[in-house]
Formats: structure tokens, sequence, C-alpha cells
């Protein structure tokens, strides 16, 4: 009794043998490696095929980048953009996508050319880049900045279970280590909260202000947090 096994080495290209009954168990063996292999290619996200149109399924698994890494998410927010373009034609037919920009995780793996960063790290993945050599970035607008090529390095694919960081967006920043006894969960807020202190800090909220806050969503609860603290700061 002879069993027939093909094991691929190569794209498109396999080589079959014929194996005799004692070399049986470790051809299965060597297999069930490349099955191995096989799965952890892929990983599970979910993916929006279109308005409302979002599936959780198996999907590729991101390459490391030389210059890069591999994170995996361990925590990521739902922001209201989010759910605005799960819930509309956000990307004019250009599907499948995943969304979600608000990633903490921890370092999976790291190119031959990484020296930053290292596995075991963990990291809040900001969703802005900036240049910070053009007009609106030196003088305070970063938000519009025009170097076009590097504010499409902003993070999005949060929705899954690893993303790639390239060596372009370890290079122009935006990418934070999470200090200890902070969890993944607190620290995918950091977004947000970024948001809600350049507001205060552009209007220079202080002691003896009077604010009114419309809302009481996750904006508007940091808004108050964040105001008794500014407070507390300046009377101390």
């Amino acid at each position: 009794f002879r069993y027939l096994t093909a094991i691929s080495c190569l794209p498109l290209f396999a080589r079959f043998h014929i194996l005799e009954p004692e070399q049986s168990t470790k051809a299965k063996k060597q297999v069930e490696k490349w099955k191995e292999i096989i799965v952890m290619a892929t990983m599970k996200a979910a993916v929006m095929y279109g308005p409302n149109d979002i599936r959780y399924e198996d999907t590729e698994k991101p390459v490391c980048p030389q210059d890069g890494l591999i994170l995996k998410i361990m925590a990521v927010g739902l922001c209201g953009s989010d759910i605005r373009n799960l819930t509309s034609d956000s990307r004019k037919g250009n599907y499948p996508f995943i969304y979600g920009h608000e990633i903490v995780g921890v370092v999976d793996e790291v190119g031959p050319e990484t020296t930053k960063y290292k596995v075991g790290d963990r990291l809040y993945l900001f969703p802005g880049t900036y240049c910070m050599e053009c007009d609106n970035c030196i003088s305070g607008h970063s938000e519009n900045c025009e170097n076009e090529h590097v504010a499409k390095l902003a993070g999005t694919g949060g929705f899954a279970q690893y993303i790639a960081v390239g060596g372009e967006k370890i290079k122009y920043g935006g990418i934070y280590r999470i200090p200890e006894g902070i969890k993944y969960e607190a620290a995918s807020l950091g977004e947000p909260l970024t948001s809600v202190y350049a507001c205060e800090d552009n209007i220079g909220v202080g002691y003896n202000d009077v604010v009114v806050i419309i809302g009481a969503g996750p904006i508007g609860c940091f808004m108050t947090k964040l105001q008794n603290y500014v407070v507390q700061k300046q009377l101390s």
C-alpha cells in the first residue's frame, strides 16, 4: 500500500512522491506542517463589501515589510466615523476594505531593517501621518498636510487580527509606546482623547471659564473629565 503526496515548495509548483509504507508517517507529519503554515498565513477580519455588508471572515495576513513590523491588534475603538463609513458607500465601490483606525497592539514580527521597535513592544498607532515640512504642518495645521503621499500613510485596517506598519509610517511618526500598567482597551481611547485635548487647548479653556458641553457621548464625557483635570492642575 502506497501513499501519493504533494508537497508545495513554490507557488504553482509541486513535487509528487510515491512513498513506501515506512515513509508514510514522516510524510503525514510534513503535510501537517505545511497545513499549519497555510493556516498561519490567514487571519480573521471584519471585511466591508458594501454599505451594511460587513463579513467576519478569513483573509490574507499581511506580510511583514522589510523596514517595518507586524502589529498584533489587541484592542480597537469603534469611532462614529466608522459607523458612518460602514453603513454608507464610503469607498465609492472600492471594496473589499477593512476599517478601524483607533488601533493598539503588540509587535508580533519585525523586518530585518527595523531597529526602532522589537517583538513584544506595546504600541499605540495614531491614524494621522504628517510630513511636518510643508507650510500647513509648520504653521500648526498638520491636519491639512500638503504631502498627499504621507497623508495616505494614515493607519486603518484595525478591524482585524494583524496590521502591517511600513518603514515610512515609522519614519514620519505617530507611533507611541504604551506605558506599563495601561490596559490595551484604555490605550485605544488615545485618538479621540487627542481630539478633545486639541479642542480645549485651541480655545484656551481654563479656570473660571464657563463651558457648555452639548452631548454626553464619549467625546462629551472626555470633555468633562479633561476640563475638570485642567482646572485642578491650574489650581494646584
